[in-house]
């Protein structure tokens, strides 16, 4: 045995130059000091050596690492290896002889490291050498076995003991922090920010992804960083490398030669790769390849996905390992599967790749309609930049769906270049009414608005036959832009045109970008905040359901703007971060754009203007880049009101002069106002006279705007002005902020100061017991001294916190009573209500609020509910999993769940106000708690499995599948004593209670913790 070469399988890898720590491992590492056995199983590229290497370079002589290969399946070889390791002579002793002098020589050691144990995995003799290795451990010795798939050792004992602990690609992955900080380390934070949330997409948490990355990024020009991604996420070069030298070539020929076929389907099912492959044993083969870690993903219901990243390598390699007739097949095959599911974008780009360009222009031209909103434009810019630009120019509907796709990007010259060539063309009818509506909107978003309504006003006055849904995309077009220049109720009369079309016609997309549009161009402005939240969160609930995230996303964005207008930092920052991560990932940058200026509006609300300075400088580059000048102003007042809370007035006032500039040339009266307002402020200190007059110049544009809370706002700052006996000093934003109204406030305007008034929220806890704190204080549970008060309460929880009619309350709280008496009896419910609610030195109710015939509950700016949070996680969680994301599944589940203290309000469960609600909120929890179980069962986390399980089979003892899964938990942790006892006390309560018996295979985990079976 040449000692030379096997020296260095005894030594710890060195690391690499720049390896970064990871501290959210770093943290269970540490947690596991009484651990004696840990499982690391992940694919290849992981990380998986370079952090057991990290933390075994620390420990010095105290540690032995050894690394496996091929010649160790030899257990002779095995045990020689090992005793070379531990510094004993090698011997031609058997086996198991040799085996006791390491364990002895074991007793100094602290850690054993075996690496690349899947080279053993299917030699039952060495696997068994390793077995009795753990099994003999010295007390003071872990054993860490890293492996690219799962290796079974006689591990259960020390799991039922706690002792085992695991690590899995899931594990290792790196979170979207954690790729961003990487990305900044690489690249720069100010380069690496607008790409952070698109590559951590690409590359799913993958680290030798995100390296290959960022050599592929750091080796091109700055400026063309989108571009080189782009390349990237298309295949080929290096990720070509890395899969075929680490992944395929561990395969055998059928199962590489799946892996090639299947790669141009986006989702795997049994029947698409049976018809692709002609293979009876496609759903093994996945399974399979998931169990050994190969970048194969369940995303339920039976079917797959390949990591983005292996299927874009796959799909380049197909051309080079096929003949090229085999390539054609495939391709044409897999486009008509892809067709059939509607899948039209990757349906085009296999059949161009298949050399059939004229099939898949043609294909492309039958479902324009559908492709100028397309969900997957990555897909389709290949498909179409594979088009003979030829076959382009002459097909007018190919011209549309390409200048679509530059319009969702902000090219705008290239869209419009596209659409008035297609027009040039003489499209048929139809069409052409599709390309004007188009150039409308295209107007509108170029900040062009009079224009715009020319062209609208021209276009709807023709005959051409325009389709319902373009007709509405002019008629929104022009409402948006009637609404930036200030004629709020041309705008909205236009934007509800639209809406009444999209209802008669049934035209759910249409419906929703009417609801989103007049959120953020009409009820924001005029400051009906209640009424801009409830049409942004309909038109994003529309597009969830239609699985529509590009829309979706935009409606999650809208959703945040006005959620910081309405000064709620924290649901406004969730939905910004959430319309961000989907508009990086799918290249929309127009909201990318958007969200970070939400973020920063966010920031600026949480106090930090430096951090909100960073956002709008983002925000601004994406709308320098893409010449969305509305954009641009919204950043530049972001940017002004950062510097002048930091006290750089000389900055502000630069910024708030080419907002003016800006504005003034777009005709955009609300930022124009918002702008003079600004100035104002900056001139306050050292010019009232000149402040006042921008202030007046302002005042007469919210006016005419009808923008309630910006003018509220604006004579809150003259009256601090005029109180004030000297000038402002640039501590001053914060203290106008925050002012509170004065008596001679109107009504509406102290209603809508509300929103933005330090108040003391209120934190309401519904699932379980009712808990109420109003700020931090708890509110004690004898504070309700009459039962009408929380009845009524409980009608206004039940509601959702939204506005509900007097006469609807007065109808559920006493329907046999006297009308009058009954209006008697809600008026003292809520001057009781207000007592216990209300701050003590509130003028006006801030919790309990009136408007009109309505009485609704407002928890103000930071206020939290249980239920409200619980519902939302559920919502992120079923997106989650029709988006095949395990993970943030999995995350949203365990925040939803974490939150339940017990069944909804259950010191009423009478209350008929209480128990519909109680009862569908106690469902969604048993599903949520099953779906959960089912997921942690996927990924053998069995120690968290048992505490779900038991914590769910005690909110409902006879519930089958709770039970099952405690059963199935605990005989994986190996305690059958406790299984058999569960299993009898359940059978014996499903007998008493509902004269049943456990189904079958409840029996039959019975029979294994009794030991009847294996």
């Amino acid at each position: 045995m040449a000692a030379a070469v096997f020296r260095a399988k005894f030594t710890v890898p060195s690391l690499p130059a720049d390896y970064r720590p990871r501290p959210r491992l770093d943290r269970l590492w540490r947690a596991w000091r009484q651990v004696k056995l840990i499982e690391v199983t992940a694919g290849p590229g992981w990380g998986k050596t370079c952090f057991l290497a990290g933390h075994a370079r620390t420990l010095g002589d105290r540690v032995l690492w050894y690394t496996l290969d091929d010649l160790d399946r030899d257990p002779a070889v095995l045990t020689a290896h090992l005793s070379a390791a531990c510094g004993l002579s090698v011997s031609p002793a058997p086996p198991l002889e040799q085996l006791a002098g390491i364990v002895g020589r074991l007793d100094r050691c602290r850690l054993l490291v075996l690496d690349d144990v899947q080279s053993i995995a299917r030699a039952d003799a060495a696997r068994a050498i390793l077995g009795r290795l753990l099994r003999y451990l010295p007390d003071d010795c872990r054993l860490v076995l890293a492996a690219r798939e799962p290796i079974a050792l006689a591990g259960a004992r020390l799991q039922a003991r706690g002792e085992a602990a695991g690590l899995s690609a899931q594990d290792l992955a790196m979170t979207p922090d954690e790729t961003a900080a990487f990305l900044a380390d690489r690249l720069g934070a100010g380069a690496a920010a607008p790409l952070a949330v698109r590559i951590h997409a690409l590359t799913e948490g993958w680290p030798t992804g995100l390296e290959i990355v960022c050599q592929a990024l750091a080796e091109g020009e700055p400026a063309a960083r989108a571009e080189v991604l782009q390349r990237l996420a298309a295949g080929g070069g290096r990720w070509f490398d890395f899969f075929a030298e680490e992944v395929l070539a561990e395969l055998d020929a059928d199962t590489r030669r799946f892996l090639l076929l299947t790669a141009t389907l986006p989702h795997l099912d049994r029947e698409a790769c049976e018809r692709l492959t002609g293979r009876r044993d496609s759903a093994e083969v996945l399974a399979d390849l998931a169990r050994r870690g190969l970048f194969t993903v369940p995303v339920g219901d039976g079917a797959w996905r390949y990591h983005t990243l292996l299927r874009a390598s796959l799909r380049h390699r197909l051309d080079r390992e096929l003949s090229p007739a085999q390539g054609r097949r495939v391709r044409r095959r897999a486009a008509s599967l892809l067709v059939r599911v509607g899948e039209v974008e990757a349906a085009a780009l296999d059949l161009v790749r298949a050399g059939d360009a004229e099939g898949a222009g043609a294909l492309l031209a039958r479902n324009v309609r559908e492709l100028t909103g397309t969900r997957r434009p990555e897909t389709l810019a290949l498909a179409l930049a594979d088009l003979p630009e030829t076959q382009v120019r002459k097909e007018p509907a190919l011209l549309l769906v390409r200048a679509s796709l530059a319009q969702l990007h902000g090219r705008w010259d290239q869209a419009e270049r596209d659409l008035r060539a297609a027009l040039r063309s003489k499209p048929p009818s139809a069409l052409a009414g599709s390309l004007q509506a188009h150039l409308v909107r295209l107007a509108m978003q170029r900040g062009r608005y009079e224009a715009c309504l020319r062209a609208g006003r021209q276009a709807l006055s023709r005959r051409t036959a325009f389709a319902p849904s373009d007709r509405g995309t002019i008629l929104t077009a022009m409402g948006v832009a009637a609404a930036s220049l200030g004629r709020l109720a041309e705008g909205a009369g236009l934007l509800q045109e639209a809406l009444a079309i999209a209802r008669r016609r049934r035209d759910p997309v249409l419906q929703g970008r009417c609801l989103f549009l007049l959120a953020a161009n009409v009820h924001f402005i005029r400051g009906d905040l209640a009424e801009a939240l409830r049409d942004a969160r309909q038109a994003r609930d529309l597009f969830a359901g239609l699985g529509r995230g590009d829309l979706a996303c935009h409606a999650e964005g809208v959703l945040g703007f006005v959620l910081a207008g309405a000064g709620d930092q924290n649901r406004a920052r969730q939905s910004s971060l959430s319309a961000l991560q989907r508009a990086e990932a799918i290249g929309y940058r127009q909201i990318a754009g958007y969200a970070r200026l939400t973020l920063g509006e966010c920031d600026l609300l949480a106090e930090d203007p430096a951090a909100a300075a960073v956002r709008f400088g983002e925000a601004y580059a994406i709308a320098a880049d893409l010449g969305e000048q509305a954009l641009a102003n919204w950043a530049r007042l972001g940017l002004a009101e950062s510097a002048w809370r930091l006290g750089d007035r000389k900055r502000a006032a630069a910024e708030v002069a080419r907002s003016l500039d800006l504005a003034t040339r777009r005709r955009d009266q609300f930022c124009l106002a918002r702008a003079l307002a600004q100035q104002g402020r900056l001139l306050a200190a050292r010019n009232r006279a000149g402040a006042q007059a921008r202030w007046s110049q302002a005042e007469r544009l919210f006016q005419r705007l009808g923008a309630r809370s910006e003018l509220v706002r604006l004579r809150q700052w003259r009256e601090n002005v005029a109180r004030s006996s000297s000038p402002s000093s640039p501590s001053s934003p914060r203290t106008a902020s925050r002012a509170a109204p004065t008596r001679r406030t109107t009504h509406a305007a102290r209603t809508a100061v509300a929103s933005v008034t330090e108040v003391e929220p209120l934190h309401l806890r519904l699932l379980g017991n009712l808990e109420i704190d109003r700020g931090s204080r708890p509110l004690v549970a004898g504070a309700w001294r009459l039962r009408r008060a929380r009845r009524l309460l409980n009608m206004l929880l039940g509601c959702r916190l939204r506005p509900v009619p007097r006469d609807q309350l007065i109808e559920s709280l006493w329907p046999e009573s006297d009308p009058d008496k009954s209006v008697v009896n809600l008026r003292q419910a809520v001057f009781q209500l207000r007592r216990v609610l209300e701050p003590t030195n509130a003028g006006e109710p801030v919790h309990v609020i009136s408007e009109g015939e309505t009485l609704r509950l407002d928890i103000g700016r930071g206020g939290t509910c249980d239920l409200l949070l619980f519902e939302a996680a559920l919502e992120r969680a079923r997106q989650a999993r029709q988006a095949g994301r395990q993970p943030v599944e999995h995350a949203q589940l365990q925040e939803a769940l974490a939150l339940w203290r017990g069944p909804y309000l259950a010191d009423t469960p009478y209350d008929p106000a209480v128990e519909d609600t109680a009862s569908a909120v106690r469902h969604r929890f048993m599903r949520a708690a099953e779906r959960l179980l089912e997921l942690l069962t996927s990924r053998g986390a069995w120690d968290e499995l048992v505490t779900l399980a038991t914590r769910a089979l005690a909110e409902d003892p006879l519930h089958e599948p709770f039970a099952r899964s405690l059963l199935l938990g605990l005989l994986r942790l190996g305690h059958r004593q406790d299984a058999r006892r569960l299993y009898a006390q359940f059978e014996a309560r499903l007998v008493r209670d509902l004269d049943l018996l456990p189904s079958p295979a409840l029996k039959e985990l019975a029979e294994q913790a009794s030991g009847q079976l294996p």
